[in-house]
Protein backbone atom coordinates (compact mmCIF):
# COMPACT_ATOMS: atom_id res chain seq x y z
CA UNK A 1 0.00 0.00 0.00
CA UNK A 2 3.14 2.25 0.01
CA UNK A 3 2.48 3.38 -3.54
CA UNK A 4 -1.09 4.99 -2.30
CA UNK A 5 0.02 6.08 1.08
CA UNK A 6 -2.29 4.01 3.16
CA UNK A 7 -3.71 1.30 4.78
CA UNK A 8 -5.28 -0.85 2.41
CA UNK A 9 -8.65 -0.46 3.93
CA UNK A 10 -8.64 3.15 3.41
CA UNK A 11 -7.65 2.80 0.26
CA UNK A 12 -10.95 0.62 -0.47
CA UNK A 13 -13.04 2.28 1.46
CA UNK A 14 -11.93 5.78 -0.65
CA UNK A 15 -12.23 4.19 -3.89
CA UNK A 16 -15.92 3.27 -2.77
CA UNK A 17 -15.61 -0.24 -1.77
CA UNK A 18 -14.03 -1.03 -5.57
CA UNK A 19 -10.90 -3.26 -6.08
CA UNK A 20 -8.23 -1.37 -6.58
CA UNK A 21 -8.16 -1.91 -9.63
CA UNK A 22 -11.76 -2.08 -10.78
CA UNK A 23 -11.42 -0.04 -14.33
CA UNK A 24 -12.07 3.68 -14.24
CA UNK A 25 -12.30 3.67 -10.31
CA UNK A 26 -10.16 6.33 -8.41
CA UNK A 27 -7.52 4.06 -7.45
CA UNK A 28 -7.13 3.07 -11.26
CA UNK A 29 -6.81 6.68 -11.99
CA UNK A 30 -4.79 8.14 -9.26
CA UNK A 31 -2.16 5.73 -10.43
CA UNK A 32 -2.24 6.26 -14.00
CA UNK A 33 -1.61 10.21 -12.85
CA UNK A 34 1.13 8.75 -11.17
CA UNK A 35 2.99 6.94 -13.22
CA UNK A 36 2.43 9.56 -15.97
CA UNK A 37 4.00 12.26 -13.57
CA UNK A 38 7.00 9.66 -13.04
CA UNK A 39 7.32 9.21 -17.00
CA UNK A 40 7.39 13.13 -17.81
CA UNK A 41 9.94 12.76 -14.66
CA UNK A 42 7.77 15.38 -12.31
CA UNK A 43 8.25 14.45 -8.75
CA UNK A 44 4.79 12.73 -7.35
CA UNK A 45 4.17 13.75 -3.76
CA UNK A 46 0.65 13.10 -3.51
CA UNK A 47 -1.18 10.09 -1.23
CA UNK A 48 -4.27 9.05 -2.77
CA UNK A 49 -6.36 10.08 0.08
CA UNK A 50 -5.19 14.03 -0.64
CA UNK A 51 -5.11 13.27 -4.02
CA UNK A 52 -8.80 11.60 -3.93
CA UNK A 53 -9.88 14.67 -1.32
CA UNK A 54 -8.80 17.38 -4.37
CA UNK A 55 -10.98 15.77 -6.66
CA UNK A 56 -13.64 15.38 -4.58
CA UNK A 57 -13.86 19.06 -3.15
CA UNK A 58 -13.51 20.33 -6.55
CA UNK A 59 -17.11 18.55 -7.44
CA UNK A 60 -15.56 17.95 -10.73
CA UNK A 61 -14.58 14.41 -11.37
CA UNK A 62 -17.56 13.44 -13.05
CA UNK A 63 -16.02 16.18 -15.60
CA UNK A 64 -12.68 14.60 -15.73
CA UNK A 65 -10.48 14.52 -19.22
CA UNK A 66 -8.54 16.40 -21.28
CA UNK A 67 -10.88 17.33 -23.74
CA UNK A 68 -12.78 20.91 -24.09
CA UNK A 69 -14.94 21.66 -20.91
CA UNK A 70 -12.67 18.91 -18.74
CA UNK A 71 -11.31 19.46 -15.55
CA UNK A 72 -7.46 18.28 -14.28
CA UNK A 73 -4.94 18.46 -11.53
CA UNK A 74 -2.35 21.20 -12.18
CA UNK A 75 0.64 22.20 -11.44
CA UNK A 76 0.97 25.84 -10.20
CA UNK A 77 2.84 27.68 -13.05
CA UNK A 78 3.23 23.73 -14.51
CA UNK A 79 6.38 23.59 -12.22
CA UNK A 80 7.68 21.89 -9.26
CA UNK A 81 6.25 18.58 -8.15
CA UNK A 82 2.46 17.05 -7.76
CA UNK A 83 1.95 18.41 -4.29
CA UNK A 84 -1.37 19.05 -1.95
CA UNK A 85 0.39 22.60 -1.80
CA UNK A 86 1.41 23.08 -5.67
CA UNK A 87 -1.89 21.46 -7.76
CA UNK A 88 -5.06 22.69 -8.45
CA UNK A 89 -8.08 21.47 -9.96
CA UNK A 90 -8.77 23.75 -13.30
CA UNK A 91 -10.00 23.24 -17.05
CA UNK A 92 -7.89 21.21 -19.11
CA UNK A 93 -7.28 24.24 -21.83
CA UNK A 94 -6.87 26.37 -19.13
CA UNK A 95 -3.67 23.96 -18.22
CA UNK A 96 -2.67 23.77 -21.84
CA UNK A 97 -2.70 27.49 -22.24
CA UNK A 98 -0.32 28.07 -19.65
CA UNK A 99 1.67 24.97 -20.59
CA UNK A 100 1.99 26.32 -24.16
CA UNK A 101 2.78 29.50 -22.72
CA UNK A 102 5.62 28.45 -20.38
CA UNK A 103 7.16 26.37 -23.30
CA UNK A 104 7.53 29.31 -25.25
CA UNK A 105 9.30 31.00 -22.56
CA UNK A 106 11.96 28.89 -22.50
CA UNK A 107 11.95 28.00 -25.97
CA UNK A 108 11.24 24.60 -26.57
CA UNK A 109 8.96 23.15 -29.34
CA UNK A 110 5.87 23.73 -28.81
CA UNK A 111 2.75 21.50 -29.62
CA UNK A 112 2.45 17.97 -30.03
CA UNK A 113 -1.53 17.62 -31.53
CA UNK A 114 -3.03 20.43 -29.13
CA UNK A 115 -2.52 24.33 -29.15
CA UNK A 116 0.30 24.95 -32.13
CA UNK A 117 3.29 23.97 -33.55
CA UNK A 118 6.13 26.07 -35.38
CA UNK A 119 6.29 24.30 -38.73
CA UNK A 120 8.44 25.46 -41.45
CA UNK A 121 8.62 28.91 -39.69
CA UNK A 122 4.87 29.45 -39.45
CA UNK A 123 2.46 28.35 -36.24
CA UNK A 124 0.03 26.19 -37.23
CA UNK A 125 -2.66 26.28 -34.69
CA UNK A 126 -4.86 22.85 -33.95
CA UNK A 127 -7.48 22.42 -31.21
CA UNK A 128 -8.79 19.08 -30.22
CA UNK A 129 -6.71 18.13 -33.04
CA UNK A 130 -8.32 19.99 -35.66
CA UNK A 131 -6.87 22.45 -37.95
CA UNK A 132 -7.54 26.20 -37.41
CA UNK A 133 -4.67 28.01 -39.55
CA UNK A 134 -1.04 29.22 -39.63
CA UNK A 135 0.14 32.19 -38.49
CA UNK A 136 3.59 34.19 -38.40
CA UNK A 137 3.72 34.91 -34.94
CA UNK A 138 3.64 33.28 -31.96
CA UNK A 139 1.20 35.95 -30.69
CA UNK A 140 -1.28 35.50 -33.48
CA UNK A 141 -0.98 31.93 -33.18
CA UNK A 142 -1.78 31.81 -28.98
CA UNK A 143 -4.96 34.72 -29.93
CA UNK A 144 -6.30 32.58 -32.65
CA UNK A 145 -6.05 29.39 -30.21
CA UNK A 146 -7.92 31.29 -27.48
CA UNK A 147 -10.42 32.16 -30.23
CA UNK A 148 -11.39 28.64 -31.70
CA UNK A 149 -11.45 27.72 -27.70
CA UNK A 150 -13.64 30.06 -26.60
CA UNK A 151 -15.88 29.69 -29.44
CA UNK A 152 -15.89 26.24 -29.35
CA UNK A 153 -16.19 26.04 -25.46
CA UNK A 154 -19.77 24.61 -25.16
CA UNK A 155 -19.28 22.28 -28.26
CA UNK A 156 -18.75 18.95 -27.08
CA UNK A 157 -19.18 17.52 -30.59
CA UNK A 158 -16.07 19.69 -31.96
CA UNK A 159 -13.77 17.74 -29.68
Amino acid sequence: MESYGCNHADALAINGGMPLRSKASMALRYRQQQRQAMVRGIEWLLTFPEWADMWNRSGHWANRGTTLGKYCMARHGDVGPYHRDNVTIQLSVENSQLGLARRTRIGRRVGGGRGWTLTDGKYQVTLCRKYVGRFDSAEEAHAAYLAAAQKHKDSLSFC
